[in-house]
């Protein structure tokens, strides 16, 4: 029992997070970085939601535009 409940929260969130994956459509490309900001922007906007959008250092474009 002790298990359960140690493994169960992280079983939960595993298929919490499973989910929205699935009921997605396949991502269109964006132009650039300010395209697809905007674009995520709009969508929060729709539903009045609070979202925060986080960019990984690691996939800011170079100066010739490319990853």
């Amino acid at each position: 029992m002790q298990n359960l409940r140690i493994i169960e929260q992280t079983a939960i969130e595993r298929e919490f997070a499973a989910r929205p994956l699935i009921d997605a459509d396949t991502p269109a490309p964006a132009a650039d970085l300010i395209a697809a900001v905007s674009h995520i922007e709009a969508e929060f906007a729709k539903t009045n939601t609070t979202g925060l959008i986080h960019a990984s250092a690691a996939q800011r474009p170079t100066r010739s535009g490319s990853v």
